[in-house]
């Protein structure tokens, strides 16, 4: 009995020890499957969601990566005085162009932020004073009435965030932790419109104080309630009365959608508007935030303000690398034009100095050209329209009808359609053709035919009669 005790119980252990070694290898065998399916699942999800998911709204934040962010960042800084452009046809493409300095800096992934402010600004110059509250109003002031010369546009406080033992190391903010970078906006949030949208934003939520990358990257969500609530408790303005705002978010999570949002751009562009556009990569699903303002029909590119500063305030998207349209917003003001004075004109009288401010409409200063300021006829099609700085384009006239007469609404082009002429006797074979309405006149054959009952002899428009008689043999008439 002991033996065989002793035996069951040594069997008993190894049978336990084996079935222990199995149990281990059967659970390390699952989780190894497991892992990997789930890890093909997720790649394989993910394909899906980006290329052909067309119902889930994308909820990833448009930012750059850290490396990207902080190289053009520090570019940001640097001003470039000189444009590539010689002159604008529009506002819209001037003020662009020269908004070189006066917008938000994105130090923590705020280009949603930079690019609502550029769209705000634009509005309070162009349309109406009242967008942006005088406390974040910045203007450009020079001494040139010529403004592209100063390449300065008025907008919204640069935040620039120095460091306080070495204040020209205007970089400092990138380095900021998020909570650190949060305390500088809200400081800053009275005066700056960059930092007073972070600061709305963040109370529904929008700020990540866990990221310090990137704790004020937005999605669309975020810049459409943002942009509502400032309007409505900043502004003063009623969605619906005072505006609207439309867009297009076909692209947001399908990339396959691009055409459709750029199509749509390009549409509001062309209609006068500028576009809030949010871009990516299909190689990076990161984005950025933009103001889509010009399009060139003949190269069929948009240009673009980037939010990086003077060297970035007119480039496609595609020259920066970008090739995905994602969502576009413009913004409908009810509102008619108000003068914002936002241009000022700095002169010095005598040793007082002046600053006088004017409106952007005004003739006073030359803000982008105006082809109004005189007109040269070429021929009966086209004139010569000139700009007050002494730059012209040709135009067809624009015709309108008066009377018997045709005229350019714009120039000194007319012509006379000669209806009702008067006809004058001239000789025996001539009479004169005169327009009544111009002093316009032709020497013309007569038209002759005969009188059925005197047999006389005369021209059916003036009425010229010969002396001859229809004879009987018959009488060659002329007709002309």
């Amino acid at each position: 009995m002991p033996v065989f005790w002793f035996l069951f119980k040594s069997t008993k252990k190894q049978f336990g020890r084996d079935m222990m070694k199995k149990f281990c290898i059967f659970w390390y065998i699952f989780f190894v499957v497991i892992v990997f399916f789930s890890s093909n699942i997720s790649i394989h999800s993910e394909v899906h969601y980006k290329q052909f998911n067309h119902n889930m709204i994308d909820t990833s934040t448009d930012v750059l990566n850290s490396a990207e962010h902080y190289e053009l960042l520090t570019e940001a800084l640097i001003t470039t005085e000189k444009s590539s452009i010689d002159g604008y046809s529009s506002f819209l493409s001037a003020y662009y162009d020269n908004l070189t300095y006066n917008l938000g800096m994105n130090y923590k992934g705020s280009c949603g932020y930079v690019a609502i402010a550029m769209l705000l600004s634009y509005y309070d110059t162009f349309l109406n004073d009242n967008v942006i509250p005088e406390n974040y109003d910045i203007r450009s002031v020079g001494m040139q009435t010529n403004v592209f010369e100063r390449r300065n546009s008025p907008g919204v406080m640069r935040d620039i965030i120095a460091n306080p033992l070495n204040p020209s190391s205007a970089i400092y903010g990138y380095f900021l932790n998020a909570r650190d970078y949060y305390s500088q906006m809200e400081a800053l949030s009275s005066i700056s419109l960059h930092a007073k949208l972070i600061t709305i934003a963040s109370a529904r939520g929008y700020y990540n104080f866990n990221d310090n990358d990137n704790p004020a990257g937005t999605t669309f969500t975020y810049r459409l309630n943002t942009i509502n609530d400032y309007l409505e408790d900043i502004a003063g303005f009623i969605e619906g009365i005072d505006y609207s705002i439309d867009y297009n978010t076909s692209a947001e999570s399908d990339y396959l959608n691009s055409s459709i949002v750029r199509n749509y751009a390009i549409q509001k562009i062309k209609a006068g508007y500028p576009v809030l556009l949010s871009i990516g990569k299909t190689t990076d699903p990161g984005g950025h935030v933009v103001i889509a303002y010009e399009y060139d029909e003949n190269m069929d590119e948009i240009y673009t303000h980037m939010g990086w500063g003077s060297n970035k305030t007119r480039v496609t998207i595609e020259s920066k690398g970008y090739n995905v349209y994602k969502t576009a917003l413009i913004l409908d003001f009810e509102s008619n034009h108000s003068h914002s004075n936002n241009y000022g004109v700095y002169t010095l009288n005598g040793d007082t100095p002046t600053t006088t401010y004017y409106c952007h409409c005004s003739p006073s200063i030359h803000t982008h050209h105006q082809y109004d300021f005189r007109y040269s006829l070429i021929n009966n099609e086209d004139h010569k329209a000139f700009c007050s700085c002494g730059d012209y384009i040709i135009n067809s006239h624009r015709k309108c009808i008066n009377g018997s007469y045709q005229y350019c609404i714009d120039c000194t082009w007319s012509i006379c359609n000669h209806q009702s002429p008067n006809f004058k006797k001239y000789n025996c074979d001539y009479h004169y053709k005169d327009c009544q309405y111009c002093p316009y006149y032709q020497l013309e054959y007569h038209q002759f035919t005969y009188d059925p009952n005197t047999y006389r002899i005369y021209c059916l428009l003036c009425g010229y009669q010969t002396n001859d008689f229809l004879q009987s043999i018959g009488f060659y008439v002329k007709y002309f």
